[in-house]
C-alpha cells in the first residue's frame, strides 16, 4: 500500500491463513452485509466496489494510528477477497483521502 507516494506496508499473498483467520475474515464480511459508512453516507446494501474502499480505508487508518493487529486482519481480508488486487495508492487532498486500485 502506498500513502503520499511512499510504500508503507507490504504483505505476503503467500501467507497461509489460518482456519481461524479465515472465520473471521468470513465474519467481517457477514458484519458489512449488515451496512456499512463511507465517508458520512450509510450504504445498506454495499457491493463489491463499496465494501473494498470500505476497507481500504480502514486499513489507512490502521495504518496511521499504529494499530498493527487491525492493519494485519484488513490486509488478510483484502488477499482473501481480492486476488487481482496489486496495490492500493492513496493520496491525502486536504481533508480527503483519494484511493486507487491497481488491478492485475
Amino acid at each position: 500500500m502506498w500513502l503520499n507516494d511512499e510504500v508503507v506496508i507490504e504483505y505476503d499473498r503467500n501467507k497461509e491463513q489460518s482456519h481461524h483467520q479465515l472465520l473471521f475474515l468470513e465474519k467481517m464480511n457477514t458484519d458489512m452485509e449488515k451496512g456499512i459508512t463511507i465517508g458520512g453516507e450509510h450504504i445498506q446494501h454495499p457491493d463489491e466496489n463499496d465494501r473494498i474502499h470500505y476497507v481500504a480505508m480502514k486499513l489507512i487508518e490502521g495504518i496511521l494510528t499504529g494499530n498493527e493487529a487491525l492493519t494485519t486482519v484488513l490486509c488478510a481480508y483484502i488477499t482473501n477477497r481480492y486476488d487481482a488486487l496489486l496495490e492500493i495508492k492513496a493520496q491525502q487532498e486536504g481533508g480527503q483521502i483519494v484511493m486507487t486500485f491497481i488491478f492485475d
